[in-house]
């Protein structure tokens, strides 16, 4: 395991050659040229941000981010902790989500919902009627990929065939197309269908803001300032392979779409079995993320 911080400055659209002198003198003027996230940082002396991922134990981190606080320099950190193969192979339950950019989707293409067991202030538990509504010329050579907003995943047939021949519980997969156009033969949505009860409250890289008054499932967030770590009090014995938060995650208040002003809540986290990464391993899915889910115990208190 190894915990990492993800650094942003911007010291001004003119400021490039201050940018470069301030990296070289924390010695990270190279590691930042090098870096696939800056390269637009610089056009000239043209300066738009930098960006760098480093571990907390390196001490060009704390000289970085002192001379940023002495000169005033508004500054984003995001805190990121990397998982072993090992210990990934380890955890019995893992959070489940794609690194990609995501598919418009849902309620931005003023998909069609069932509100029969949805709370009536910010809809969360608010169901798609399939077909999904999902931007399909985006998923190219994908074979998962995460709607922007509700978080549904679309996966391809070799996927879904895989999950089949799996038996995978907890999921249905259900047909999706896009806004115009027939049902797709080639990609199909993953409904989760089962779910967890509320997280234990000794969890750690979450934040509750502006939560739904009336359930209190709609406003939770990533927090960004602490390692991930989603726990459970026990874990339920009839939890399945795929299972669906309690919580849902993004603003549950915005309106998404003209089409569609009635909230749906947000995006739910995803939370899988050891078997059902196992799948995606064997696969070699790229891009997917994985995070071991704490359980609270209260004889042996919080293991991975």
């Amino acid at each position: 395991m190894q915990d990492y911080l993800y650094v942003s400055f911007f010291l001004g659209h003119d400021s490039g050659r201050e940018a470069r002198a301030l990296l070289a003198d924390c010695d990270l003027l190279e590691e930042a040229t090098k870096s696939p996230m800056n390269k637009h940082a610089w056009i000239g002396d043209t300066h738009h941000s930098v960006s760098l991922r480093l571990c907390l134990e390196d001490d060009r981190l704390r000289r970085l981010l002192e001379r940023l606080r002495t000169d005033g320099v508004s500054v984003y950190t995001r805190f990121d902790r990397e998982y072993s193969r090992l210990e990934l192979d380890s955890a019995d339950w893992l959070v489940m989500r794609t690194a990609t950019a995501g598919l418009w989707g849902g309620v931005d293409l003023g998909q069609t919902y069932s509100f029969e067991h949805a709370c009536a202030m910010c809809g969360a538990g608010a169901e798609p009627l399939a077909p999904l509504l999902a931007e399909l010329s985006k998923m190219g050579k994908k074979d998962i990929d995460h709607l922007v907003y509700e978080d549904h995943f679309v996966v391809s047939s070799r996927l879904a065939d895989a999950i089949r021949a799996s038996a995978l519980t907890g999921i249905e997969l259900k047909p999706v197309k896009s806004k115009r156009g027939p049902v797709s033969d080639r990609y199909s949505w993953l409904q989760i269908v089962s779910e967890l009860p509320r997280m234990h409250s000794s969890y750690t890289g979450y934040v509750t803001e502006d939560p739904c008054p009336s359930c209190g499932r709609a406003g939770h967030y990533d927090s960004g300032d602490a390692p991930e770590v989603p726990v459970y009090d026990g874990f339920p014995v009839d939890a399945r392979d795929f299972n669906a938060t309690w919580e849902y995650f993004g603003d549950w208040q915005q309106v998404r779409s003209p089409t569609h002003r009635q909230p749906v809540g947000g995006g739910r986290g995803v939370i899988v079995s050891k078997r059902a990464r196992r799948v995606f391993a064997e696969l070699r899915i790229p891009r997917m993320v994985w995070v071991p889910v704490g359980i609270q115990s209260v004889r042996s208190g919080l293991s991975p």
